[in-house]
């Protein structure tokens, strides 16, 4: 929870901004290279504050709003003074302009204050030692890091957003009980007037921090907290690891990936950087990490609640979006991520011998972790031997919720009459037999004028049009959703070698990202399809499903990483 104090006109007062403890989750999109003339403390336009230097002037953007109608600006030195006496300048147009004073060489941090009267009462926004920084030399100043940015930016960068990490980040856990009746609940009515992932996102992390408050005497007693998700609901009232762990189930519930993140921040009399808290495992505090848009969005939503529960009671403040989807240079410098993501990169739930430094290892990863493919035997995975039709439908079977003991979900889509019910293929009693049965019932196969063949290689234009009818029968959102109205129907230079009853199948399902050609325009649909592959395309299925939820389409075609 963020204290914030004031500045009143004619006062000695600068006080500085205090932050109290909490916890912490950071966010993995490409870092920007650190610029030493400008800086903005976050991605969310609407509540974004820029600082732009250039010579002795500075400007700073603030949102137009009427609590910006004036700010104050000044230095914090390393000792905590305030050296320079600034006066409120009134915001033009969202922008006030400042020249800077002469100072003595050193390091200074931006104290930011706001207010609505010239001569009233200036909330602190943005200040201490944790705020921005910058270095005064020989009249010249600039922007500095932090001294976490260099490992910050190491480990945002290596935040996985693979389609099993992201599925991973949606299942409920450890007080995170995002299955939970009343967190589903409350999730659905937050979010329900929103439409895109961002301003779900936003939904609850303004609910959040508006209705839960910071207890202050479980933490003077440091006992009593509630920890987990269900708790803190309950209670309205909670730490920082309550706030996070809240925020992290509502998002899951809603069907977006999301994470806890454990790290450092500082706050109180910790108000800087030093060796003892720069390095290691030490954490006192957590916030939340959501996924949109193509890169997990950092909110620490303890720190933008001003409620307060002292005394045994409820004091509401309000909330602010100061630290909501920061960017990292800002928001290291009063936040580094000190543990590791939950998610084990390295994990597999069956080990194999035989795919490591395969190109595909990490779709092998996740169609093996997600239960829709196993091994050949012997500790091994095959990924470049042939997939046969038998095993595509099995897969697609199990991505459908067809359950290993054969019993099924609910079937999708069923035909209307018996009549209508495609002849089922004499294969016997097949290890793949409840999977065929249910490919015949959702119109995947269609007979055996089909040509299907369980035991056979699988080619890659027999597998594009049984691709093609799962999606169009079972998936039926990713058809209407992955493919972009303004894409090319593809034409590959060898597509005179695709079957005619085939080529819809391959256009649709590379529109749609699922397939790919090779290098030099070729489709190559009579190749076989190796188990490697098969692999990716679940992947990708499952990616896109995700995407549904909680990435624009824009970013889809970043996906297509391999070339089959």
């Amino acid at each position: 929870m963020k204290r914030t104090e004031v500045w009143r006109k004619g006062t000695a007062l600068l006080a500085v901004l205090l932050l109290t403890a909490g916890a912490v989750f950071l966010q993995p999109v490409r870092a920007a290279e650190f610029s030493s003339q400008k800086i903005e403390t976050s991605y969310y336009r609407e509540e974004s504050i820029g600082i732009t230097i250039s010579g002795n002037e500075m400007k700073v953007t603030v949102p137009e709003t009427e609590d910006y109608s004036y700010v104050i600006v000044t230095f914090m030195d390393s000792g905590g003074n305030a050296p320079q006496e600034t006066q409120p300048v009134k915001v033009s147009g969202g922008t006030a302009v400042y020249r800077i004073e002469e100072q003595r060489n050193g390091v200074y941090y931006i104290q930011l204050y706001r207010g609505r009267q010239e001569d009233g009462t200036f909330s602190g926004v943005i200040g201490g030692m944790e705020s921005i920084a910058v270095l005064s030399e020989n009249g010249n100043v600039k922007i500095i890091p932090s001294p976490v940015y260099d490992s910050s930016v190491a480990a945002f960068e290596a935040k996985a957003v693979s389609a099993d990490a992201l599925l991973f980040y949606l299942q409920p856990s450890e007080n995170v009980q995002s299955d939970d009746e009343k967190i589903r609940a409350l999730a659905d009515e937050i979010t329900e007037a929103e439409d895109g992932a961002y301003e779900k996102i936003l939904a609850v992390h303004d609910w959040v921090a508006e209705n839960i408050y910071f207890d202050y005497d479980a933490l003077y007693a440091q006992k009593g907290w509630p920890k987990d998700a269900v708790e803190t609901l309950s209670a309205r009232r909670g730490l920082c690891e309550g706030y996070a762990n809240l925020t992290t189930a509502l998002l899951r519930a809603c069907g977006i990936p999301a994470k806890t993140v454990m790290g450092y921040a500082l706050y109180g009399d910790d108000r800087s950087w030093t060796l003892s808290n720069m390095y290691g495992d030490r954490a006192n505090h957590a916030w939340t990490e959501a996924f949109a848009d193509g890169r997990w969005i950092m909110m620490d939503v303890t720190w933008d609640s001003d409620n307060a529960y002292r005394g045994g009671q409820y004091q509401s403040a309000g909330a602010d979006r100061t630290y909501f989807d920061n960017t990292l240079e800002f928001f290291s410098y009063s936040h580094r991520q000190s543990r590791e993501d939950r998610y084990d990169s390295t994990y597999i739930r069956i080990p194999f011998s035989d795919i490591e430094g395969h190109w595909a290892y990490e779709s092998i990863r996740f169609a093996v972790n997600q239960r829709f493919m196993e091994g050949t035997g012997d500790g091994r995975f095959s990924p470049d031997e042939n997939t046969t039709q038998g095993m595509f439908i099995v897969m697609l079977a199990r991505m459908a919720g067809v359950l290993p003991d054969g019993q099924e979900k609910p079937p999708q889509s069923e035909p209307s009459s018996q009549d209508q019910m495609p002849p089922k293929t004499d294969i016997g009693e097949k290890w793949y037999q409840e999977a065929v049965d249910w490919a015949f019932r959702n119109a995947i196969l269609s007979g055996p004028e089909s040509g299907f063949a369980p035991d056979e290689p699988i080619s890659r234009e027999t597998m594009a049009v049984m691709l093609f009818r799962y999606i169009m029968n079972v998936e039926p959102e990713i058809a209407e959703t992955a493919k972009r109205e303004d894409a090319e129907i593809p034409v590959f230079s060898d597509q005179e070698e695709i079957s005619p009853q085939a080529l819809a199948a391959v256009q649709s399902t590379v529109r749609w990202g699922l397939l790919s050609g090779y290098d030099g325009g070729t489709f190559e649909p009579q190749k076989k399809m190796t188990r490697a592959e098969m692999a990716a395309v679940s992947e990708r299925i499952e990616y896109q499903k995700i995407c549904i939820q909680s990435v624009d389409n824009e970013i889809r075609s970043a996906y297509n990483e391999y070339n089959f």
